[in-house]
């Protein structure tokens, strides 16, 4: 029986920010893009900046951590926690956000060492790094099909930016797929 493996982008993936799949807290404003976790307590209008912004969620959320979120519009969005270009140019860039961690959040110890600090900050600077991967759709998914073209039950969806994982991964699965078909 032959088969085909159909790689292509993931057109409807759910955001990371819905599914609870990032660690951290994502608190973005901008005007027409919806960013971020929701927050529908917090208004930027509420602050006069990002440091008052910050400091309001040290007090009041408790926030142990928190990093800026740069982002850079020019033909589709990509953001950041770095301030490196494209972040920092002045035309179409600019922080446009926060991730923040709270002491209360699972894997925040009690005690925060320069060690615990810096491993917990890595961990937030990844989380950015997937929801950019979401925001510039480079997301696949794979289908195998079967002799007709159709669509099998096999499949598998939401390789971040890992063409090639989703490539190695349909590979096994077809492996597996043959051997069955040949039972």
């Amino acid at each position: 029986m032959r088969y085909t493996l159909e790689v292509e982008r993931d057109d409807d993936p759910i955001s990371p920010c819905d599914d609870d799949g990032l660690y951290g807290h994502i608190l973005c404003f901008h005007k027409r893009y919806d960013l971020g976790h929701k927050h529908p307590d917090i208004k930027s209008s509420d602050f006069k900046g990002w440091g008052e912004l910050e400091t309001w969620l040290r007090k009041e959320r408790k926030a142990v951590i928190v990093l800026p979120v740069y982002m850079y519009d020019h033909s589709g969005i990509t953001i950041s926690t770095s301030h490196e270009y494209p972040y920092n140019d002045q035309w179409d860039a600019g922080q446009v956000g926060l991730i923040y961690l709270t002491k209360n959040d699972d894997g925040v110890p009690k005690n925060i060492t320069k060690k615990v600090r810096e491993r917990l900050e890595k961990t937030l600077v990844s989380s950015i790094k997937i929801y950019d991967t979401y925001l510039r759709g480079d997301i696949y998914r794979y289908t195998i099909l079967d002799t007709n073209d159709q669509p099998t039950d096999h499949g598998c969806c939401g390789f971040y930016s890992e063409r090639d994982a989703a490539i190695a991964g349909a590979e096994d699965l077809m492996h597996l797929v043959k051997e069955k078909a040949c039972e």
